[in-house]
């Protein structure tokens, strides 16, 4: 979302994920999702899978599949995931699962990100954000991915990127209303 930064110089920027209205059980507030769906500029951040399935290792299963609680962990992680089994279906869910029992959380996560992109692009595209794929984003859609996708995964330089197509974004936008104006 972007507004005019302290003082009306400039612009301020505030990046959001527009995963959804609601992440797990909690719900972003209504005004902030509206806000959201009508944002100037949306990025969408593009990794190579590999990158992907490392960071949803480190982040949902480091630590917890081997730590104390490793069999609760599991337990809560089976529940979510058969929770998708009217999207997924029961087969698949079974095979999700016991890869998950086996310990081959790589291949739980790439399930898992092949069933999400496709629910992301629909929302993406789905100015509504009923995630039906229709409709259209008010907003510029700009992509961002890294240079080399073969190389390591680097936060920092990702959003060095980011900044850079934000702001690439921001002075063609000003570049057409320049234009309008001087037309207009």
């Amino acid at each position: 979302a972007r507004g005019e930064a302290k003082g009306g110089r400039g612009r301020g920027w505030v990046f959001l994920e527009d995963e959804d209205s609601h992440i797990g059980h909690v719900s972003v507030p209504k005004p902030v999702y509206a806000a959201l769906r009508c944002a100037p500029l949306v990025v969408r951040v593009s990794l190579p899978e590999q990158a992907r399935v490392r960071l949803l290792l480190d982040d949902y299963v480091a630590g917890h599949a081997d730590g104390p609680a490793a069999g609760e962990w599991l337990a809560r992680m089976e529940e979510s995931v058969r929770k998708l089994t009217k999207r997924l279906g029961a087969a698949r869910v079974g095979e999700v699962v016991a890869a998950m029992r086996a310990g081959d959380f790589s291949a739980v996560a790439v399930a898992m990100l092949h069933y999400y992109d496709k629910l992301y692009d629909a929302h993406l595209a789905n100015h509504g954000g009923t995630g039906s794929g229709g409709g259209s984003r008010a907003g510029r859609l700009v992509e961002v991915a890294p240079a080399d996708p073969a190389a390591a995964f680097d936060a920092d330089e990702l959003a060095g990127l980011v900044l850079r197509r934000v702001r690439e974004a921001e002075k063609a936008e000003e570049a057409e209303e320049a234009e309008a104006e001087e037309a207009g």
